[in-house]
């Protein structure tokens, strides 16, 4: 679709070329005007386009003539695919660093995704119960891996907060209870940690 102005008024406009990387495609000499009979309508010119086969991509472009033979020409506009090849920022919102954990107490993970790609992603968080061994390294006593999810209901009193795709900003979060993490035994400097992948 491309709007046509002339100094004549629609009247002055012969006729418009759409281009396909340089080769005219479709040659249009009636507005959208003349042929619905909108006279809103009279300086849109419009031609059904086939994207090129074999490509990510095609460059349009419209040039139109009015009856003085005087031409205008359109941006260049790039039509198709753009690869991601941005990596996604992701952020661990709760449990926050070094939080203190109650044990058995169900928390709530929420992960927060950056990513001007993708509008669905598979994020999971895995849990890890260790503890310091006698070396001072740290060993796993369990792990656990949850999937999390991108639900933005809230109840009126939770305060996580909510996706805004116009920026590009997912939230996903869980419920978390795992026994098997969220214990404590007799482990030396034992601590619960997670990671996340996304």
């Amino acid at each position: 679709v491309a709007e046509v102005f002339d100094d004549l008024g629609p009247e002055g406009i012969d006729h418009v070329v759409f281009y396909v990387n340089g080769q005219p495609d479709s040659v249009v000499y009636s507005s959208r005007g003349q042929v619905t009979g909108s006279h809103a309508q009279a300086h849109v010119y419009e031609a059904s386009i086939a994207a090129p086969s074999g490509v990510n991509g095609f460059v349009i472009q419209a040039i139109a003539y009015d009856v003085l033979g005087q031409t205008g020409e359109s941006q260049e506009v790039l039509v198709g695919r753009v690869e991601d090849t941005v990596v996604p920022r992701v952020s661990i919102l709760t449990p926050l660093d070094r939080e203190i954990l109650t044990t058995a107490e169900s928390l709530k993970a929420v992960v927060a995704v950056e990513d001007i790609g993708a509008l669905n992603h598979q994020v999971t968080m895995t849990w890890y119960r260790e503890f310091q061994n006698a070396q001072g390294l740290w060993e796993s006593l369990n792990e656990s891996t949850r999937e999390l999810f991108r639900d933005d209901t809230r109840a009126p009193d939770d305060n996580t907060p909510v996706s805004d795709p116009a920026n590009h900003y997912y939230i996903y979060w869980d419920n978390f209870s795992d026994g098997t993490i969220l214990q404590r035994s007799d482990g030396r400097n034992e601590r619960v940690r997670s990671y996340h992948a996304g």
